[in-house]
């Protein structure tokens, strides 16, 4: 397992809520489900026919657009799927109308190191 996977895991064992496996009061109550850390954001990577734009480049739904900022265009991202020890690194320079828990659309080129086509979404974390 490559180690920034592993550090990542580890992170993520480690809540928002805890110090050094301690708990800690938090003054703003539960981090949302969906926040692993302030860098990442869980979710579902699905994949789009071949556009003008084509490798490394993808689309991102409105939670992903605003967990980026402002000027989310451009920004480069990895996506990770953390059962597979595999991610990819894309620029953000398109939008979607994603479902459900769904939040970057990926081209196949990339979303094929990830999962393949055929299952059509994967569960990621995307890291800034």
């Amino acid at each position: 397992m490559p180690a920034y996977v592993a550090v990542l895991i580890a992170s993520m064992l480690v809540g928002p809520g805890e110090a050094n496996g301690v708990a800690v009061p938090s003054p703003l109550g539960q981090v949302p489900a969906r926040t692993v850390h302030a860098a990442t954001l869980r979710g579902v990577a699905s994949w789009y026919a071949t556009g003008p734009q084509g490798p490394g480049h993808a689309a991102a739904d409105a939670r992903l657009q605003h967990w980026l900022g402002r000027h989310w265009r451009g920004s480069i991202v990895k996506v990770c799927n953390l059962s597979r020890s595999s991610c990819v690194r894309v620029t953000v320079d398109d939008t979607c109308g994603c479902p459900g828990h769904r939040v970057i659309d990926l081209n196949p080129e990339d979303f094929v190191i990830l999962a393949p086509t055929s299952l059509g979404v994967t569960d990621v974390v995307v890291l800034r």
